[in-house]
């Protein structure tokens, strides 16, 4: 039975959590809010909200929308320190956030670190491994080493290959082309 709901309509955080009553869930009851994260203040009076008192003492994540995975128990203390750095992030270091720690087995303070230390490229608007080598290879002027006729005949798709072996190398949907990661 679903009790209480409370929706979110402040917007603007790159981080959410619905946080839920453990008590009252246990009890078939589904109390909870959701709550952007940084909270300072905000979280105490969202326990508060959901019935987290003498009673009903323990509260747990049922939901979440993030970056990066949250877990149903993890340490708010130390989601508030990930949030207060994602929520500088530009939209591209967000993408590029989600993709490692989601679908690429970074947790989220080791992408975050990548990002941090910009050990990382993205090569957009590539739709495989052969595009990415035409890009770097023009990019950094490389090609131009060959002689003309020579430069005609070079197998992009190869040295792509080559690239993917020796690097790491994630496709991003929203980018559209890859994000490589130096090791």
């Amino acid at each position: 039975m679903i009790r209480y709901l409370k929706e979110d309509t402040s917007g603007g955080s790159p981080i959410k959590i619905f946080l839920t009553n453990v008590g009252k869930y246990a009890e078939g009851e589904l109390v909870g809010t959701w709550v952007n994260l940084p909270v300072d203040d905000n979280f105490e009076s969202a326990k508060k909200e959901i019935g987290i008192n003498g009673q009903y003492e323990e509260w747990f994540i049922t939901d979440y929308e993030a970056p990066f995975e949250i877990g149903e128990y993890d340490n708010i203390y130390e989601l508030n320190e990930l949030a207060e750095t994602v929520q500088d992030m530009t939209e591209d270091e967000l993408e590029v956030l989600d993709v490692l720690s989601r679908e690429n087995g970074y947790d989220a303070k080791e992408a975050i670190e990548i990002i941090e230390d910009g050990d990382y490229s993205i090569w957009a608007d590539c739709a495989d491994m052969g595009e990415v080598a035409f890009q770097y290879l023009n990019d950094t002027g490389m090609i131009d080493q060959l002689p003309d006729w020579a430069q005609d005949y070079f197998d992009y798709d190869q040295y792509g290959v080559s690239l993917e072996t020796g690097g790491a190398f994630y496709y991003s949907k929203k980018l559209m082309g890859y994000i490589e990661v130096y090791h």
